[in-house]
């Protein structure tokens, strides 16, 4: 369960969980999956209604930016995203 307490959190899982990977020491790593994924899918109009994308595009306007939250409740992640 994604900590509530920590703003944009519950929104971008991926960001919570590499912020307590951190916090408990683990290193980070960027894999090459071998493939270009988005030469595949096109996005924009397709995506889901209810994707964090979306739902992230639509906080943004309303200038809130749930993934800065997130990662600015973590030391670990303090200056590592850039949306």
């Amino acid at each position: 369960m994604v900590d509530r307490r920590r703003p944009g959190c519950q929104l971008h899982d991926d960001v919570w969980l590499a912020g307590n990977a951190l916090a408990a020491g683990a290193r980070l790593h960027v894999v090459d999956a071998g493939f270009d994924s988005r030469a595949v899918r096109a996005f924009g109009t397709e995506r889901p209604e209810a994707s964090s994308f979306v739902a992230t595009r639509r906080l943004r306007q309303q200038g809130v930016d749930p993934i800065s939250q997130c990662a600015a409740s973590f030391d670990s992640l303090a200056g590592r995203f850039r949306t």
